[in-house]
């Protein structure tokens, strides 16, 4: 299924080299640059002269945000002068913008320099600032009178730039790396930075929160302690979250942040769907949403000097808190969607057909060769004297086309929160998925609101009763989607690889909540491409199987829709070339193949289906499926069942579903 997960985090997806492309940088192209910016401030960090250091410390700050400058520094151990000779220095001002021209490497440099650092044990000096911070905030909370405007700045942007870098630690790097950052015992420093006492600026609560976020991901045993302290920790984590987030002065970003905590709290409690919890993803997500709003309607303020009460938010944190927000309730969804099907009882068992006979389960893992040889055509593909009765209950089996449950099991999903998703939040998504502009932070807002309508599809096309108001309600909102969203960015011939596996993805759920049903253009209308056609380029062009199969699952669902025979041509004979390419003679993976072949059982299922005989008769796919089925079961043994025992099962299924789909085929029209 096309389900998105949450993409804040990056872990593991680094490059194989620890400082990524610097290796293969050509020195001798920026040469010039070299000499003239990067040699003289490397030189001037140790330098004798205090100035010079905070200058050059700066300069490094500030070049880092160029690519070029960037590698050039690292090819010069930028990572290793700043750790050495900066962090320790006798100046505060220099250590504090050394702290900086670290956090904003790491941000700019992402996975690669992050691990670097940890490797050289930045977590040691981590450790240590941690600890005088501290002290010198205690000093500020007792004695701010005392303590001049100066210092209470260098203070604070320490803080700011060490919380900062181990929040893009923690979030590049991988699991190890947040484990060992949480043996710091950073939770209760950052705590304090968002306690009301401790009066901290807004830049400083942001970065604090938005660390939160991330140390809190998946992090059982740190939950457990904050769990554990309740009269502590807990109600200062509720009352954040619950601050309104309605004018310029509200602290948007940090409550964003924080229902990301709830969030990972509400995870490892699994109460996603306890409205009476108060870590319930249920109550946090109309927090979450609202936040969101006002991060994409807010108006910000010509002039903050103007506002009386409070720090304005500044454009930087409306754009983060709509990316952070966004990721936040893509994770949400995609957990109420488990605790909705997770409620959902097994369906009533259909009647025997010997569909699935006692010796079947045997028969699909260890058919012998001499039935891949195809000795005896009636034992390849199974019982021949099989009544139509008992057959037509086969296919039953092998289409399932609606799999989401009896309506009384879903009755509860029409109401909050998949009501709220429907009526609220698509409304509130549709206008991020159309980037205002081509900057990266426009198409980030674009990919991360195309994952929750993503989300929001699939939960609203596999838990809700098909006779629902609500599902009714859902159908019309895809519709909308697949002609606002969907056609523009298809049109648009995206090379994104995430935003084209977020849209396909989301295709796949609303064709398949709509039985493919969706508007596809004419190449003679005006900017008409056949969107069937782009999935198909798409998949030849896709790098991923996870983005192949996405595209095989929906162009089986635009199939489907009657009267459009030429379009279901098309996409059949696409989905049976997909299968004549599995191996040896091709290559084809066994996922997209999987998908194909069940795409093909549900197009294909019925012969009254107005493009079954013109389709599948006149073109033969009969007998190309008799050809394909020895590459299929070849497919499905070569699957190390020990190894991947999820995907064995689904080709033992599938395999033995062709031979039954073959059987029945032949003798449906005799």
């Amino acid at each position: 299924m096309g389900r998105s997960n949450r993409v804040r985090k990056n872990k593991g997806k680094g490059k194989t080299s620890p400082l990524g492309g610097v290796r293969n940088l050509d020195i001798g192209q920026h040469s010039a640059l070299r000499e003239s910016k990067i040699l003289p401030v490397v030189k001037n960090i140790s330098s004798i002269d205090v100035n010079e250091r905070v200058q050059a410390v700066t300069a490094v700050a500030n070049l880092v945000e160029d690519p070029t400058c960037r590698k050039l520094l690292l090819k010069e151990r930028i990572v290793a002068a700043l750790m050495e000779q900066t962090l320790n220095d006798s100046s505060p001002e220099v250590i504090v913008r050394g702290w900086g021209a670290l956090r904003n490497l790491a941000v700019e440099e992402g996975y690669d320099v992050c691990l670097h650092m940890y490797r050289k044990d930045i977590l040691t000096p981590i450790a240590a600032a941690i600890s005088k911070l501290q002290e010198s905030i205690r000093s500020l909370i007792n004695d701010s009178a005392s303590v001049d405007n100066f210092t209470k700045k260098l203070v604070w942007g320490y803080a700011e730039n060490v919380v900062g870098l181990v929040a893009s630690i923690s979030g590049e790097a991988t699991e190890e790396v947040v484990e060992a950052v949480n043996k710091l015992n950073i939770f209760p420093f950052l705590m304090g930075l968002l306690s009301p006492e401790c009066k901290a600026p807004r830049a400083v609560q942001n970065i604090a929160a938005q660390c939160l976020n991330v140390i809190t991901e998946e992090q059982d045993e740190l939950i457990k302690t904050i769990i554990e302290s309740e009269d502590v920790f807990v109600p200062l984590i509720l009352q954040l979250r619950d601050v309104a987030t309605l004018s310029p002065t509200d602290p948007l970003l940090r409550t964003v942040a924080i229902c990301g905590v709830v969030h990972n709290i509400s995870d490892f409690l699994s109460v996603s769907g306890n409205t009476t919890n108060p870590f319930s993803d249920s109550i946090n997500l109309t927090k979450l949403t609202a936040g969101i709003q006002a991060a994409s309607k807010i108006t910000l303020p010509t002039n903050g000097s103007a506002l009386a009460n409070g720090e304005p938010i500044t454009e930087d944190e409306r754009i983060e808190a709509l990316k952070e927000g966004l990721e936040t309730l893509t994770s949400i969804i995609a957990s109420l969607q488990d605790d909705i099907n997770g409620e959902i009882p097994d369906e009533e068992p259909i009647p025997d057909a010997d569909f699935m006979d006692e010796d079947s389960e045997e028969e699909v893992e260890n058919r012998g060769d001499e039935e891949e040889d195809e000795v005896d055509e009636e034992s390849e593909y199974g019982d021949v004297s099989m009544v139509e009765e008992a057959m037509l209950e086969d296919m039953a089996m092998v289409t399932a086309v609606d799999r989401g449950g009896s309506e009384e099991a879903n009755d509860a999903s029409s109401e909050s929160p998949t009501a709220h998703l429907i009526e609220v939040v698509i409304p509130l998504l549709l206008p991020l998925c159309a980037p205002q502009d081509h900057s990266s932070n426009s198409l980030a807002i674009q990919i991360r609101a195309v994952n929750c309508l993503n989300n929001i599809s699939w939960t609203s096309s596999t838990t809700l009763p098909k006779s629902s108001s609500l599902f009714q309600s859902f159908q019309k909102q895809a519709l909308t989607i697949w002609t606002s969203i969907v056609v523009p960015i298809l049109r648009s011939n995206t090379a994104n690889i995430e935003l084209a596996e977020a849209v396909t993805g989301l295709s796949w759920a609303i064709a398949k909540a709509l039985g493919g049903k969706l508007p596809i253009s004419q190449p003679t209308n005006e900017g008409g491409v056949g969107e069937h056609k782009t999935f198909m380029s798409l998949y030849n062009a896709a790098t991923t199987d996870d983005l192949r199969t996405r595209c095989v699952g929906v162009l089986g669902c635009l199939g489907l829709a009657p009267g459009r025979i030429d379009v279901n041509k098309e996409i059949g004979v696409f989905l049976v070339s997909c299968l004549s390419a599995l191996p040896p003679t091709g290559n084809t993976a066994t996922d997209p193949a999987i998908e194909a072949l069940n795409a093909i059982f549900d197009l294909y299922a019925d012969s009254e289906f107005d493009y079954d005989e013109p389709v599948f008769v006149k073109h033969n796919f009969l007998e190309h499926l008799k050809s394909i089925l020895p590459k299929v079961q070849s497919m499905t043994k070569k699957i190390d069942k020990r190894k991947f025992p999820e995907k064995r099962t689904r080709a033992d299924e599938v395999t033995q579903n062709l031979r039954r789909f073959i059987e029945y085929k032949k003798k449906e029209r005799s």
